[in-house]
């Protein structure tokens, strides 16, 4: 998605986890213990799901941030944000990546859901971030 919001709108959304239920209709709570840095841990509460714990493996303020879930048999989920300015606004990317020797199992059980949540996720990041100007 393509906003009128500046970097900075967006990075402080992100990076505010107590409150990402604020844009994804999909969190009931979250919460970061730590920095929001590299090596910190996130707590995620879905609504109608399981809670996720995952760890923050990269963070490139004001343009990419990536977390990754443990699942079982050495597969990883990640959740990839990535933004980058462009002459016509701040150009957002949120990617999952399923990786590991059950990712087409779990893409197969998990893949409709979270590629709906994240396209809603998304677009709640953008109408909140362009109130905020």
């Amino acid at each position: 998605a393509t906003t009128s919001a500046t970097p900075e709108t967006i990075w402080q959304l992100w990076s505010d986890v107590a409150n990402w239920k604020s844009w994804d209709a999909y969190v009931e709570s979250s919460s970061l213990r730590g920095p929001f840095a590299v090596g910190s841990h996130t707590t995620l509460q879905q609504k109608d799901g399981p809670e996720l714990s995952a760890e923050l493996i990269e963070v490139q303020p004001l343009q990419k941030f990536v977390d990754q879930t443990a699942l079982p048999q050495s597969t990883t989920l990640k959740f990839i944000h990535e933004m980058n300015a462009t002459p016509s606004g701040t150009q957002i990317t949120h990617r999952i990546v399923l990786d590991g020797p059950l990712a087409d199992q779990f893409a197969a059980q998990l893949g409709d859901n979270l590629r709906h949540g994240l396209e809603d996720a998304l677009q709640g990041l953008v109408r909140l971030a362009e109130s905020r100007k």
